[in-house]
């Protein structure tokens, strides 16, 4: 699980509540382009709530039905408003010893990206991502 850790930045998996799901799932593909081309699918989504499509926890149908939603890559600036919404504040830490590169889309390549845009189709149009 360390290798898929970094290389794709979860953290979940060294939690013991997760790690065996990991483990027996995850820790064969040597890196994100092996689990996008040989794991990343419409059915094997669903064999674990981590992966499932984003729009299905905020919606019915494609209608979101929540006041908002946030990007996570943008929770700390949008959380700033949420003090004066909710009544308290949400204080969001950046990792500060993240060498991840920001830019989500340079970690794909023309076919990770063609299989992912396929297999999240909904949550890339209802929250505006794009390649």
């Amino acid at each position: 699980h360390t290798r898929f850790r970094n290389v794709t930045g979860v953290q979940t998996c060294a939690l013991p509540i997760y790690r065996d799901w990991f483990d027996a799932n995850l820790k064969g593909y040597s890196g994100f382009e092996d689990f996008v081309r040989n794991w990343l699918s419409p059915k094997n989504i669903y064999s674990y709530v981590h992966f499932r499509p984003q729009y299905e926890f905020v919606s019915i149908g494609r209608r979101v039905i929540v006041d908002e939603c946030f990007k996570i890559e943008e929770l700390a600036v949008d959380a700033s408003g949420l003090k004066t919404r909710i009544g308290f504040d949400l204080s969001v830490r950046k990792n500060q010893n993240s060498d991840r590169e920001k830019d989500y889309r340079k970690y794909y390549n023309e076919e990770t990206r063609e299989i992912v845009a396929s297999v999240y189709a909904t949550d890339i149009e209802l929250f505006g991502y794009s390649f």
